[in-house]
C-alpha cells in the first residue's frame, strides 16, 4: 500500500514494481487510488491469489522439501558448485543489456553493493529533485526552508541523527580499546 498510495517502495520487490508503474505512465499517489481503482483491485485479487497459491504449494512441498535437511553437505555444495558458473553467465550476460548493470556488480563487489539501492535511487531520484525545485520556489533559494518548516526539521535531524549514531559509537569503541 506505502507504493501505490504514496509512491514510496517499502522493499526491492515494490521498488520495480514502482519502477513498472512509472515505465506505464502511472504515478502512484493518492491520485492512482482515485483514478486506477480498477488496477489497485487487480493487484490486491493478485496478490491473495498468489498468497493462497504459495501456501498451498508449500503444504504440499514440505514433506519433500524437509528431507533435504538430512542429506549430506557435500552433495549441496557440489550442487551448488554446479550452479555457480551458470549465475556467473546470466550476471555477464545481463551487464551486455544497458538496463541490468551486473556486471557493475561484479566491479563493486555483489556483497556489499545492493543493486536495489540504484533502483531505488533511479526511481525516487526525480520525485525528489522535483520536490527539491519546488521547496526552492516557495523559499525564494534559501536552504532555511528545511529547519524552519516543522516536518523538514523534525526530518533533518533524523537524518543527521542516524548519520552520527554510528560514527559517535564508532569513536567511542576506539577510544574505549586504546590504552
Amino acid at each position: 500500500m506505502p507504493t501505490v498510495a504514496f509512491g514510496l517502495p517499502g522493499c526491492p520487490d515494490m521498488a520495480i514494481l514502482l519502477g513498472a508503474f512509472i515505465l506505464h505512465g502511472l504515478e502512484p499517489g493518492p491520485l492512482m487510488l482515485r483514478d486506477h481503482m480498477e488496477l489497485i483491485y487487480a493487484l490486491l485479487f493478485g496478490i491473495v491469489i498468489s498468497q493462497l497459491f504459495t501456501s498451498g504449494l508449500g503444504l504440499l512441498t514440505t514433506p519433500w522439501l524437509a528431507r533435504l535437511s538430512v542429506l549430506p553437505s557435500r552433495w549441496i555444495a557440489w550442487c551448488l558448485s554446479l550452479l555457480a558458473p551458470t549465475w556467473c553467465g546470466l550476471i555477464f550476460l545481463t551487464s551486455l543489456w544497458p538496463f541490468l548493470p551486473g556486471f557493475s556488480d561484479i566491479c563493486c563487489g555483489a556483497p556489499f553493493f545492493l543493486l536495489i539501492t540504484v533502483v531505488i535511487g533511479y526511481i525516487l531520484g526525480p520525485l525528489a529533485e522535483r520536490s527539491y525545485i519546488q521547496s526552492m520556489q516557495i523559499s525564494d533559494d534559501s536552504l532555511m526552508i528545511f529547519l524552519t518548516e516543522p516536518i523538514s526539521a523534525i526530518l533533518m535531524f533524523g537524518t543527521v541523527f542516524t548519520l552520527a549514531v554510528p560514527i559517535v559509537a564508532a569513536l567511542r569503541s576506539k577510544r574505549r580499546a586504546t590504552p
